[in-house]
């Protein structure tokens, strides 16, 4: 019987192993998503307090009066306006990568979640703390609660991060 077992065992480490390293990848190229929309914003936030300084454009000889505006400045003010557009565009891009991983790595957490319940299950049928009438009868209800797990560079990872948003 152990050898039927020794298939199981081999096959599922290797999935645990494969989503382990998808996971942490995915990680690291959200974590690099962040990063960037950070940078963004703080670029936008920059611009948009220098295009409030080019919007005054105040002159204390000109008249209050005057509906005739200067024209000193519309070129540096038309670039920061330009600059501003295009960040605006890489930020709801970055945005929507920044949502589509986070789904992703929702999804391999869940994945990474069940064969750590397959691995306890199998283990326990192998080492005889559970026979397969137990496992077809369902008398437990997932006695098997593992929400952190050790990679193979000694990093955990939080699933319930990703699972419970």
């Amino acid at each position: 019987m152990s050898n039927e077992f020794k298939y199981v065992i081999e096959s599922n480490e290797e999935n645990l192993a494969y989503f382990n390293k998808l996971f942490t990848e995915h990680e690291s190229k959200l974590k690099e998503y962040k990063e960037a929309l950070t940078d963004i914003n703080i670029k936008l936030d920059e611009l948009n307090r220098t295009k409030n300084l080019y919007s005054l454009n105040i002159d204390s000889k000109k008249s209050v009066f005057s509906p005739l505006r200067e024209k000193h400045g519309d070129n540096k003010e038309a670039k920061i306006f330009e600059e501003i557009e295009s960040l605006t565009s890489s930020q709801e891009e970055y945005e929507e990568l920044i949502d589509n991983e986070t789904s992703y790595l929702r999804s391999i957490a869940k994945k990474i979640k069940k064969l750590i319940i397959a691995k306890s299950v199998i283990h326990d049928i192998y080492t005889g703390k559970l026979s397969t009438n137990e496992i077809i009868s369902e008398k437990k209800k997932n006695p098997y609660n593992i929400n952190k797990i050790n990679t193979s560079r000694n990093a955990v990872i939080d699933l319930d991060e990703f699972l419970n948003e």
